[in-house]
Protein backbone atom coordinates (compact mmCIF):
# COMPACT_ATOMS: atom_id res chain seq x y z
CA UNK A 1 0.00 0.00 0.00
CA UNK A 2 1.32 3.42 -0.89
CA UNK A 3 1.57 6.32 1.46
CA UNK A 4 -1.17 8.10 -0.44
CA UNK A 5 -3.52 5.09 -0.18
CA UNK A 6 -2.69 4.76 3.50
CA UNK A 7 -3.45 8.44 4.08
CA UNK A 8 -6.71 8.23 2.25
CA UNK A 9 -7.66 5.20 4.39
CA UNK A 10 -6.83 7.17 7.57
CA UNK A 11 -8.85 10.10 6.25
CA UNK A 12 -11.80 7.80 5.62
CA UNK A 13 -11.57 6.50 9.17
CA UNK A 14 -11.51 10.07 10.48
CA UNK A 15 -14.47 10.99 8.26
CA UNK A 16 -16.38 7.97 9.50
CA UNK A 17 -15.56 8.83 13.12
CA UNK A 18 -16.74 12.42 12.58
CA UNK A 19 -19.94 11.17 10.91
CA UNK A 20 -20.49 8.68 13.73
CA UNK A 21 -20.03 11.37 16.38
CA UNK A 22 -22.43 13.66 14.52
CA UNK A 23 -25.00 10.84 14.29
CA UNK A 24 -24.59 10.10 18.01
CA UNK A 25 -25.15 13.79 18.86
CA UNK A 26 -28.31 13.77 16.72
CA UNK A 27 -29.55 10.60 18.42
CA UNK A 28 -28.87 12.16 21.84
CA UNK A 29 -30.65 15.38 20.79
CA UNK A 30 -33.73 13.47 19.56
CA UNK A 31 -33.70 11.27 22.66
CA UNK A 32 -33.74 14.33 24.91
CA UNK A 33 -36.41 15.97 22.77
CA UNK A 34 -38.56 12.82 22.99
CA UNK A 35 -38.08 12.71 26.78
CA UNK A 36 -39.31 16.30 27.04
CA UNK A 37 -42.35 15.61 24.86
CA UNK A 38 -43.24 12.45 26.78
CA UNK A 39 -42.69 14.21 30.11
CA UNK A 40 -45.06 16.98 29.03
CA UNK A 41 -47.63 14.45 27.86
CA UNK A 42 -47.41 12.56 31.16
CA UNK A 43 -47.90 15.78 33.11
CA UNK A 44 -50.96 16.69 30.99
CA UNK A 45 -52.44 13.19 31.36
CA UNK A 46 -51.84 13.21 35.14
CA UNK A 47 -53.53 16.60 35.42
CA UNK A 48 -56.47 15.38 33.31
CA UNK A 49 -56.90 12.29 35.50
CA UNK A 50 -56.89 14.46 38.63
CA UNK A 51 -59.43 16.88 37.10
CA UNK A 52 -61.74 14.08 36.00
CA UNK A 53 -61.55 12.47 39.43
CA UNK A 54 -62.43 15.76 41.09
CA UNK A 55 -65.34 16.31 38.70
CA UNK A 56 -66.64 12.77 39.29
CA UNK A 57 -66.50 13.32 43.04
CA UNK A 58 -68.29 16.66 42.70
CA UNK A 59 -70.98 14.97 40.62
CA UNK A 60 -71.46 12.29 43.28
CA UNK A 61 -71.64 14.86 46.06
CA UNK A 62 -74.17 16.97 44.14
CA UNK A 63 -76.34 13.90 43.72
CA UNK A 64 -76.11 13.16 47.45
CA UNK A 65 -77.44 16.58 48.47
CA UNK A 66 -81.13 15.79 47.76
CA UNK A 67 -80.82 12.62 49.86
CA UNK A 68 -79.32 14.63 52.72
CA UNK A 69 -82.09 17.23 52.44
CA UNK A 70 -84.80 14.56 52.43
CA UNK A 71 -83.27 12.96 55.51
CA UNK A 72 -83.13 16.39 57.18
CA UNK A 73 -86.82 16.98 56.42
CA UNK A 74 -87.70 13.53 57.74
CA UNK A 75 -85.82 14.19 60.96
CA UNK A 76 -87.41 17.63 61.31
CA UNK A 77 -90.89 16.16 60.91
CA UNK A 78 -90.39 13.81 63.86
CA UNK A 79 -91.95 15.27 66.98
CA UNK A 80 -93.98 14.05 69.90
CA UNK A 81 -97.09 13.85 67.71
CA UNK A 82 -95.39 12.06 64.79
CA UNK A 83 -97.04 8.89 63.64
CA UNK A 84 -94.84 5.85 63.15
CA UNK A 85 -96.19 5.35 59.61
CA UNK A 86 -95.16 8.87 58.63
CA UNK A 87 -91.66 8.41 60.01
CA UNK A 88 -91.33 5.04 58.30
CA UNK A 89 -92.55 6.54 55.03
CA UNK A 90 -89.98 9.36 55.22
CA UNK A 91 -87.13 6.97 55.97
CA UNK A 92 -88.27 4.68 53.15
CA UNK A 93 -88.24 7.64 50.74
CA UNK A 94 -84.63 8.35 51.72
CA UNK A 95 -83.74 4.68 51.26
CA UNK A 96 -85.37 4.53 47.80
CA UNK A 97 -83.67 7.75 46.72
CA UNK A 98 -80.32 6.37 47.88
CA UNK A 99 -80.84 3.16 45.86
CA UNK A 100 -81.73 5.28 42.82
CA UNK A 101 -78.56 7.28 43.30
CA UNK A 102 -76.48 4.10 43.52
CA UNK A 103 -78.08 2.86 40.28
CA UNK A 104 -77.06 6.09 38.55
CA UNK A 105 -73.47 5.08 39.30
CA UNK A 106 -74.06 1.50 38.05
CA UNK A 107 -74.12 0.14 41.58
CA UNK A 108 -76.79 -2.51 41.96
CA UNK A 109 -78.18 -4.10 45.09
CA UNK A 110 -77.65 -7.87 45.11
CA UNK A 111 -80.86 -9.91 45.15
CA UNK A 112 -81.15 -12.08 48.23
CA UNK A 113 -84.32 -13.44 49.84
CA UNK A 114 -85.75 -16.29 47.78
CA UNK A 115 -82.62 -16.51 45.59
CA UNK A 116 -80.22 -19.44 45.41
CA UNK A 117 -77.15 -18.84 47.59
CA UNK A 118 -74.09 -17.84 45.53
CA UNK A 119 -70.82 -17.57 47.49
CA UNK A 120 -69.54 -15.14 44.85
CA UNK A 121 -72.13 -12.56 45.95
CA UNK A 122 -73.48 -13.73 49.31
CA UNK A 123 -71.86 -14.30 52.69
CA UNK A 124 -73.71 -16.82 54.85
CA UNK A 125 -73.59 -15.69 58.45
CA UNK A 126 -76.42 -17.92 59.61
CA UNK A 127 -78.13 -21.15 58.59
CA UNK A 128 -81.82 -22.00 58.77
CA UNK A 129 -82.47 -25.63 59.62
CA UNK A 130 -86.25 -25.36 59.96
CA UNK A 131 -86.88 -27.38 56.79
CA UNK A 132 -89.44 -24.78 55.63
CA UNK A 133 -87.34 -23.83 52.60
CA UNK A 134 -85.54 -25.73 49.84
CA UNK A 135 -81.80 -26.27 50.42
CA UNK A 136 -79.37 -23.39 49.65
CA UNK A 137 -82.09 -20.72 49.38
CA UNK A 138 -81.57 -17.36 51.06
CA UNK A 139 -84.24 -16.91 53.70
CA UNK A 140 -83.13 -13.66 55.34
CA UNK A 141 -80.91 -10.67 54.53
CA UNK A 142 -78.94 -9.06 57.33
CA UNK A 143 -76.93 -6.59 55.23
CA UNK A 144 -77.35 -5.58 51.62
CA UNK A 145 -74.65 -6.40 49.12
CA UNK A 146 -73.70 -4.39 46.05
CA UNK A 147 -72.08 -4.91 42.67
CA UNK A 148 -70.50 -2.30 40.39
CA UNK A 149 -70.55 -3.06 36.67
CA UNK A 150 -71.00 -6.76 37.47
CA UNK A 151 -68.13 -6.87 39.97
CA UNK A 152 -68.62 -7.40 43.68
CA UNK A 153 -68.24 -4.33 45.89
CA UNK A 154 -69.71 -5.80 49.07
CA UNK A 155 -71.25 -9.23 49.59
CA UNK A 156 -74.74 -9.50 51.02
CA UNK A 157 -74.81 -11.02 54.51
CA UNK A 158 -77.56 -13.61 54.61
CA UNK A 159 -79.13 -16.62 56.26
CA UNK A 160 -79.30 -19.75 54.09
CA UNK A 161 -81.54 -22.78 54.36
CA UNK A 162 -79.89 -26.15 55.04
Amino acid sequence: MTEKEEKSGDEKIIELQVALEKALRQVEFHRNETKEVLGGMKARIDAEVINRTIEARKDLYRKLFPVVELLKLTCASINDNARFEDIRSGVDMVYQQMLTLLNIFNIEKIKTVGEKFDPNFHEAIMQDGSGKFPKNIIVQEFESGFILDGKLLKPAKVSVSM
